[in-house]
């Protein structure tokens, strides 16, 4: 029975098949051209994109040539005012020269935006700030023409001269209104002026505006690169524009003490002069500067700064100790000379009545001790300080036998408190 029904089942499912089969194949050609006509989806998409971009590049090509004619005729406007005012220009040998509307050729070309005729007329340093009967300048034009701004145009060319060393074009870039703080591969122009020893272009980029604290790439000051250089020029500047002398180097080291050696004497008495301008002559607990360079530079750099100020051989520090008396202590028998020969007085005493003999004693160096035995007075060389001492009791305090002898030599006559 379940047999039967199976075959009944099948029988029923294949005849279907066979109707469904004999509809598709006899489709007419009307019904498949309808299931074909609609395409592929993707297909219809790209055309349609494809047609709105060449409608949107025509309307784009429109644009660009309306623009074109428009920039033609504003173009030729300009150029027609530069061909008029060119030579008027010549003539007059003025690149400031205006027209009837107040523009000279810096704007023109400026307004044009063409970067070789705007160099042309920046070479010729015209005055960037002149404005027109509107009140526009230069850099107002400049953003008419869609060119190099004038500003990064005097860059390059700034680049490009200091590159090529042409202290010429320079100056002519500096009066077209460059800065004169833009860098150089990164450091400052005035970094590189005292590097070269170049003290005119020192000069004049100071004259336009340098800062005077900025700093090389490596974070130091220029005035540590002008010591460094022994650059007195540069120094003297700096420190004026500082105004400033108390000044400390990246390793810790006052200025001052950085001065103190031969070849360092035209910068030490750059510095020496900017800070008696300042009146910062003595230290913070009052000693004086004069005094400090006589007890501690090089004899060569001590003896410069004191042929320079003979007013202040007579001045104390504040242990009352006159430039005689340092350089009898430090044992130098050259500089005490010079500053006897420049007006020094060895008969001079301290606060304390000590004479410069009994620093010379204290010394330890013969030169010097001779040097000012040298036609001294008896009374001088019997003085005695406030506490009743001779020179005589200060060389045996420095337990210098030969100094004791020298005094000896010379006739002191021992006092009781010796």
């Amino acid at each position: 029975m379940r047999l039967l029904r199976l075959h009944r089942f099948f029988s029923v499912l294949l005849m279907t098949c066979a109707v469904m089969s004999s509809q598709a194949l006899n489709l007419d050609d009307k019904t498949l051209i309808k299931l074909i006509d609609h395409g592929s989806t993707k297909l219809a998409k790209l055309k349609q994109e494809h047609d709105e971009v060449i409608k949107e590049d025509r309307d784009y090509a429109n644009e660009l040539n309306k623009d074109i004619k428009e920039e033609e005729k504003r173009c030729k406007k300009y150029e027609s005012a530069i061909r008029e005012l060119a030579p008027k220009v010549k003539k007059s040998g003025k690149i400031d020269l205006q027209d009837k509307e107040g523009r000279t050729l810096l704007m023109l070309v400026a307004a044009i935006g063409n970067d070789t005729a705007t160099k042309m007329v920046l070479r010729e340093a015209p005055d960037l700030m002149l404005t027109d009967n509107n009140d526009e300048n230069a850099m107002d034009y400049e953003r008419k023409g869609d060119g190099t701004t004038i500003s990064d145009l005097l860059k390059e060319q700034w680049q490009a001269a200091f590159k090529a060393r042409n202290q010429d074009e320079i100056f002519i870039l500096l009066d077209c209104g460059a800065a004169a703080d833009w860098t150089i591969n990164g450091e400052p122009p005035l970094g590189l002026a005292i590097k070269e020893g170049d003290n005119t272009l020192f000069d004049r980029l100071i004259m336009y505006g340098a800062h005077a604290g900025n700093r090389m790439s490596n974070g130091n000051p220029l005035i540590e690169l002008a010591v460094q250089h022994c650059n007195d020029n540069a120094v003297a500047a700096l420190l004026s524009a500082l105004n400033e002398t108390e000044i400390i180097f990246a390793d810790g080291t006052p200025i001052f003490r950085k001065l103190l050696d031969e070849e360092h004497a035209e910068c030490l008495s750059a510095w020496f002069n900017q800070a008696k301008s300042q009146q910062k002559t003595n230290t913070a607990d009052g000693t004086s500067y004069f005094c400090l360079i006589m007890r501690l530079a090089e004899t060569a750099a001590a003896k410069k700064i004191a042929a320079r100020n003979l007013n202040l051989l007579n001045q104390e520090d504040a242990e009352g100790n006159l430039p005689l008396h340092e350089a009898a202590r430090r044992g130098d028998a050259e500089l005490y000379r010079e500053l006897v020969k420049l007006g020094a007085s060895p008969a001079t005493r301290n606060t304390r009545g000590e004479t410069v003999l009994m620093h010379a004693a204290l010394c330890e160096d013969e030169e010097t001790l001779a040097a000012v035995l040298e036609g001294i007075s008896a009374d001088l060389l019997n003085a005695t300080d406030k506490d009743g001492h001779s020179a005589l009791y200060y060389a045996k305090l420095a337990k210098d036998q030969a100094a004791t002898t020298a005094l000896k030599a010379a006739g002191i006559q021992p006092q009781k408190k010796d």
